[in-house]
């Protein structure tokens, strides 16, 4: 009926034409941009470990400081107890208990006997 040289159809319509679609164009992606691309990689991989390595020292820096106050809570109450054992253990304390609360006097002369071992010879 037609051929693709007539410039219209007989129903008055031109005639399809073939439809080529183009590639969009590209840009030039040379060695430049590769390394472009590596340069980025590792400075977001470095300040990635940056920041990872900050939060860990911030982090260390707080339990080390909760431990010192530790440390120093223990150091006083140490000292508390050490103030405490030595005030319970103050012979005067325990003479006057023992003679008060106990009834206990200093032992008479003829109460205190001293014994020897079997291998222990007199000078």
């Amino acid at each position: 009926m037609s051929t693709a040289s007539t410039a219209t159809l007989s129903s008055g319509r031109r005639p399809l034409s073939r439809v080529v679609r183009r590639q969009p164009a590209r840009a030039y992606q040379g060695p430049g941009v590769l390394y472009f691309s590596i340069l980025l990689s590792l400075t977001v991989i470095f300040s990635l470990a940056y920041v990872w390595l900050r939060m860990q020292r911030i982090d260390l820096a707080y339990r080390l400081s909760q431990n010192q106050q530790r440390e120093q809570a223990l150091d006083n109450e140490q000292q508390r107890l050490l103030y405490s054992l030595a005030r319970l253990k103050d012979p005067k304390r325990l003479e006057a208990i023992a003679r008060g609360k106990l009834g206990l006097a200093p032992p008479a002369p003829g109460q205190v006997v001293v014994l020897e071992s079997p291998g222990e010879g007199r000078p």
